[in-house]
């Protein structure tokens, strides 16, 4: 029953379908992971799996030292529930992007949130590359369509390719892209 305050540094969160890591949140600097193990008394399960690419700092918090920051920091309930709230935000947002019924706008607003929030918020060297497995499993994108779409991002230069997956160049571009497609 622990959790990580992110003091430096970046964790990828993600889980594992059949050997293909999905990409769940970037974690940076003052964010938590794991705070459900200390926000219920219910038994506690990780769903996720974590790791970094770069040198991170983590301070492990556990229920008796929770207690102890809410003694010397009395906002950090409200602080996690903020966190706990954007995460919400975010399911919610690919919830979203999962009930459209056009798989080629399933692809673009799913480009969309993955550069809202997985390449946004980190530094250039911690770039969480774009897959087509990642495309069609969390998008539910036919695999073909998710292939040919991604490597037409890379003819038009908004995307490279390399041996790790697809990596968004530009995003203004992207953005100008994927409104002229769609009229």
């Amino acid at each position: 029953k622990t959790m990580y305050f992110v003091v430096d540094g970046y964790v990828k969160i993600f889980y594992e379908v059949k050997g293909i890591e999905r990409p769940v949140a970037i974690v940076g600097p003052s964010e938590i992971i794991g705070e459900k193990a200390i926000l219920d008394d219910a038994p506690y399960i990780r769903s996720f799996s974590a790791t970094t690419k770069t040198d991170a700092t983590l301070l492990e918090v556990n229920s008796k030292n929770y207690k102890l920051l809410q003694v010397k920091f009395p906002d950090i309930t409200l602080v996690m529930l903020g966190q706990v709230l954007a995460r919400l935000t975010k399911a919610n947002e690919l919830i979203s992007i999962r009930q459209l019924t056009d798989p080629l706008l399933r692809f673009y607003r799913y480009v969309q949130y993955y550069q809202k929030y997985h390449r946004a918020k980190v530094p250039a060297h911690f770039v969480v590359p774009l897959s087509v497995d990642e495309v069609q499993g969390t998008a539910n994108v036919p695999k073909t369509l998710a292939k040919e779409s991604l490597e037409d991002l890379v003819a038009h230069q908004i995307c490279k390719k390399d041996g790790e997956g697809y990596f968004l160049k530009d995003e203004v571009a992207l953005q100008k892209y994927i409104e002229k497609r769609l009229g």
